[in-house]
């Protein structure tokens, strides 16, 4: 059983324990704004806030909630790209005791609807687009109380700006005791790779905790510059942008979406510092022509979560851009990272599968490989991730069953299959749920997947299992080509046959502009397992 040999390996600025100054989030952008108040907290496009401006903005938005009845234990959903409201409307409902139920801003009808449904909303602040309407609809139908559009006109209707004029002159927001760190801060949604959606529940001393990980681990302060890629409905965005801009006095930098010539406008502009993104966000930032090296020279903190990024992904960007990605690991039930590549290091990767490692797990979490058994397993030996620590969230909102099976007793089981050396670096291996069974061989999609990026032409791809009367399942590959360069489906499975197995090697490759991906620009397997090969 690996416990804790990795602490030695730590840089001397990262201590071994994380202990926030402040129980709550809130409490330290509170200190914050005393120390800081004129220091700028946000920026998207020409608009600009201080800290101080952002909690005078967030407490008008506050004491008007309140007055029309929004309170402790109110769940307030959030339906917005990442604009600078999401942040104020965050700050107000925490202010007030109320929980953020975060809505993914790609969803449709039928996805709002269950997600007020099974939140219980009572608030909802969306965009003022064309879906206005039917977004109206759904919410009034789903027993919302209140729809708030953030609309840039405010004329008319029930607007963000006519919420922050009706909260001039109201009650004083703070009439309660503002939450304390067991208190809950945050619904944040996810299916898995399967499943109905359900609302991983953080408490605010949890979000608190991984917001100070990031902090002292990036090494994150009032002089950084925060530059999202990720949406801010996402737990990345949510911990990793919001909650470390308000415990850090970094400034926040928001360009509504992710495009590599947004990202690149707004590192140029600010001196951007920091971020985090998937992998298909630095894919995007490597391949697209005019995004140069000196655009991002001031990014010396460009870390990736959401799924391991594969090796010849990071030797690309570091070729481009002279210097490497910091790989993290972590999860929406994990409240954020639990673990991070340290800064001034070099991941190391595993010569038998050549899987880079996503890191050493940060101060107060404990991680076990266990077999199918449920007992531990040695190093270097696959087997289920299971976790421990402080930021781990307190469950499922309303899924008991899902709650049960999840964060048991011996931890949190991810789903993830993974293993960790001697050192306690861990690989991840991929999804228990997406192993493939080819006549009998397990394949483990992620590590085909690795090979495919080795090949210059191999932009994006994606390996999934596909019925086959034969063999049970047929290795599959879904492949979007870079710029300007060609290849064929059997050139490609010629490359993967000289590094693999040749149980292991797609049997189809099919070719796509694109391949789908979630919000937080993970590729979507799963909508590829449905697609006509």
């Amino acid at each position: 059983m690996v416990r804790r040999p990795w602490l030695e390996l730590y840089d001397a600025g990262v201590p071994a324990s994380v202990v926030p100054a402040h129980p709550t989030v809130l409490d330290a952008f509170h200190a914050t704004v005393v120390a800081n108040g004129d220091h700028p907290m946000l920026r998207c496009g020409e608009r600009a806030f201080a800290a101080r401006e952002v909690d005078r903005i967030a407490t008008r938005a506050a004491e008007a909630l309140a007055a029309s009845g929004f309170g402790r234990g109110d769940r307030l959903a959030i339906y917005l790209q990442s604009v600078p409201e999401f942040v104020f409307a965050v700050i107000a409902a925490w202010k007030l005791g109320g929980i953020v139920a975060t809505v993914n801003p790609m969803y449709r009808e039928r996805e709002l609807d269950e997600v007020l449904r099974d939140s219980g909303a009572t608030v909802l602040i969306c965009e003022a687009n064309e879906s206005l309407a039917a977004t109206r609809a759904v919410a009034e139908n789903a027993g919302v109380a209140r729809v708030i559009d953030c609309g840039r006109d405010g004329e008319g209707g029930d607007g963000w700006s006519e919420l922050l004029a009706s909260g001039e002159g109201a009650r004083p927001a703070a009439s309660e005791p503002l939450p304390s760190a067991d208190d809950p801060a945050t619904f944040i949604y996810t299916s898995g790779t399967t499943g109905p959606l359900k609302a991983a529940v953080s408490t605010h001393g949890q979000v608190a905790f991984s917001a100070e990980v990031y902090r002292v681990w990036g090494k994150v302060s009032a002089s950084d510059a925060i530059v999202a890629i990720a949406p801010l409905v996402h737990v990345t965005g949510m911990i990793g942008y919001v909650a470390l801009a308000m415990a850090s006095a970094a400034t926040l930098v928001l360009t509504h979406r992710f495009t590599p010539h947004a990202f690149r406008d707004a590192v140029r502009a600010h001196g951007g510092t920091f971020t985090i993104g998937p992998t298909t966000a630095f894919i995007a930032l490597t391949d697209t022509a005019d995004v140069a090296p000196e655009d991002l020279c001031s990014l010396d903190r460009p870390f990736s979560g959401g799924a391991p990024i594969p090796a010849a992904v990071v030797e690309r960007y570091r070729r481009k851009f002279g210097h490497g990605i910091l790989g993290i690991y972590g999860m929406t039930e994990a409240t954020g990272p639990t673990h991070m590549v340290p800064m001034g290091r070099a991941a190391p990767v595993d010569s038998a599968t050549g899987a880079l490692s996503v890191g050493l797990p940060v101060p107060g979490i404990d991680c076990d490989i266990v077999g199918d058994d449920g007992r531990l397993l040695p190093p270097m030996q696959p087997g289920e991730i299971v976790l421990r620590g402080p930021q781990l969230a307190s469950g499922y909102w309303q899924r008991e069953a899902e709650t049960r099976a999840a964060f048991t007793p011996q931890g949190l089981r991810t789903g993830d299959i993974g293993f960790m050396d001697a050192d306690g670096w861990l690989y991840v291996v991929d999804r228990m749920k997406d192993q493939i069974n080819a006549s009998g061989f397990k394949v483990w999609p992620r590590e085909v997947e690795d090979v495919l990026y080795e090949h210059d032409a191999v932009l994006e791809c994606a390996v999934v299992g596909l019925h086959d009367d034969y063999r049970g399942e047929t290795v599959a590959a879904w492949v979007a080509l870079r710029p300007g360069h060609a290849t064929t489906d059997s050139e490609l499975a010629a490359f993967c046959r000289e590094r693999m197995a040749a149980y292991k090697v797609p049997r189809v490759i099919r070719f796509l502009p694109e391949l789908p991906k979630t919000a937080s620009g993970k590729v979507l397997r799963r909508a590829l397992k449905d697609r006509p090969a």
